[in-house]
């Protein structure tokens, strides 16, 4: 899932100005997050660190892959970064990138243990991860 996010977003050029996003996801969020899944034959964990200002993903789906949401948006991968949705039970982000493709990660507040992760993972098909605290 990750790993099909990072190659969509670095195959992106630069082509509107860089823009510093304004996140600031609700304090339920706050914290590392954690899946596993199989991808083809392989094992892949993937991560999700929510700041304060910033969400922060890594996966070892292809080696070590780190993304950061306001670090990508410095440099343009990303022109336009939104919180679509911040309640008490949900937080949702959509990344429009640079040529105008946009992916939506949507995160529901589980139990204080888990969350629930639903993202697309080819630009057309959704799939939902359960999410560990770590």
């Amino acid at each position: 899932m990750l790993a099909i996010i990072t190659l969509v977003v670095t195959s992106c050029c630069k082509d509107k100005p860089a823009t510093e996003p304004q996140l600031s996801p609700p304090s339920w969020i706050l914290g590392e997050w954690e899946c596993s899944f199989e991808m083809g034959t392989v094992e892949v964990t993937a991560i999700y660190k929510f700041t304060s200002n910033d969400l922060i993903m890594t996966s070892d789906a292809v080696g070590a892959v780190t993304i950061s949401l306001r670090e990508y948006a410095k440099y343009g991968v990303y022109y336009n970064i939104k919180e679509a949705i911040k309640t008490d039970d949900i937080y949702e982000i959509t990344l429009t990138a640079s040529l105008g493709t946009e992916v939506v990660h949507n995160f529901k507040k589980g139990d204080g243990t888990y969350i629930e992760y639903t993202g697309e993972i080819d630009g057309n098909t959704s799939e939902t991860f359960r999410l560990e605290k770590k």
